[in-house]
């Protein structure tokens, strides 16, 4: 698991959406947002980024603020999507440390 800086600015925050052990692809959704679940259990939702065209699941988001990452300890990650034949939250991936 990656460890991170307390506060830190620019920050690439990458997640890989899967599907049935593959890559999704997520090229149509209209919405797509990275939460983070903090160490205290409080959430944090960011609007994302793909990472290329969306094609290879690939969503990111670049902390621009100290406010992102300022709890010390284990964070988890879900993304939320929109697209045409589904809308919803994926699995909680593996996350990242904070210290």
């Amino acid at each position: 698991m990656k460890t991170l800086a307390k506060n830190a600015i620019g920050v690439i925050i990458r997640v890989t959406i899967k599907s049935d052990g593959g890559m999704a692809d997520i090229s149509s959704a209209t919405k797509k947002q990275i939460r983070l679940i903090l160490p205290s259990g409080n959430t944090m939702t960011f609007g994302a980024d793909f990472v290329t065209d969306g094609a290879d699941g690939g969503l990111q988001y670049i902390t621009s603020s100290a406010a992102d990452l300022n709890e010390s300890g284990t964070y988890k990650i879900c993304c939320y999507v929109e697209m045409t034949g589904y809308s919803g939250y994926t699995l909680d991936a593996d996350g990242f440390i904070v210290k």
